[in-house]
């Protein structure tokens, strides 16, 4: 269905939509606002392409960036409004602070939660992935919805990598028990991305959270630190020391 519309040059323009849409603009008296078919309703402007969709405005988009065409088969709501993607049952939200990109890691089931936002994601000084204005934290609102009330909790990311926010990775905790967490992940064991762990060892990747892991001794958590750093630095494995206390540990024992 073609619709012709005047703009108040004179001009006409052409708007595509599906015909079984046309009786939703019944009585309404459409014009064109900066290009977006539109009409009033209560002293307001309506974009027709949110009207379509029974959307708040400006909560839809076009797929091709044709602001024309109002097939419902090219028009989607904003949501995320950061690079993502789906990998597996991990969903990856790229994020750019500083000059540098991040990546924050959610599960893929929980993605319709984040869209449900509809905003674009940001790290804040304290490194922590954040929304909205006043701004407020991912982690929190993926607890909250899983979780319930949790106003008197903190939540703790179980591998210490604040941006990622996959379930699995994080739990609803008092303020003690965070900063004993803490504490315990801090401790240094003289390994490249190897630390202590309560009564673990975590192998910690800043750079590439998906790949850190919780290993159950020491050695084990030498040898999966050895093996992934250069997936992770490429052929670069730290210093000759480091790395020849690895060989040493791998082969010996610490």
């Amino acid at each position: 269905m073609i619709l012709l519309v005047e703009k108040r040059d004179g001009t006409q323009l052409e708007y595509r939509m599906d015909a079984e849409d046309l009786p939703l603009l019944e009585g309404k008296r459409l014009h064109v606002t900066s290009g977006h078919l539109a009409f009033t309703e209560k002293g307001k402007t309506v974009f027709v392409k949110d009207w379509i969709m029974n959307l708040p405005n400006n909560r839809v988009t076009h797929f091709d960036n044709d602001l024309t065409n109002l097939h419902k088969d090219n028009l989607c709501v904003y949501g995320i409004r950061n690079v993502h993607y789906v990998v597996g049952d991990i969903l990856v939200v790229e994020i750019e602070s500083k000059g540098t990109l991040h990546r924050a890691l959610f599960d893929a089931e929980d993605e319709w939660l984040l869209h449900k936002l509809d905003c674009k994601f940001s790290i804040n000084k304290g490194g922590y992935i954040v929304y909205g204005n006043p701004r407020s934290y991912v982690h929190r609102y993926i607890a909250e919805q899983h979780w319930g009330n949790i106003e008197s909790l903190v939540i703790d990311h179980l591998l210490g990598s604040k941006h990622d926010n996959r379930k699995s990775q994080l739990r609803p905790v008092t303020q003690a028990e965070n900063v004993w967490s803490k504490h315990k992940a801090q401790e240094k064991s003289g390994f490249p991305n190897v630390k202590e762990y309560g009564d673990k060892w975590l192998v910690h990747f800043k750079q590439a959270p998906e790949r850190n892991v919780v290993c159950e001794t020491f050695e084990e958590a030498v040898k999966c630190s050895h093996v992934i750093r250069p997936f992770v630095y490429g052929d670069y494995k730290g210093t000759v020391g480091s790395f020849e206390n690895m060989v040493k540990t791998i082969k010996g024992g610490r």
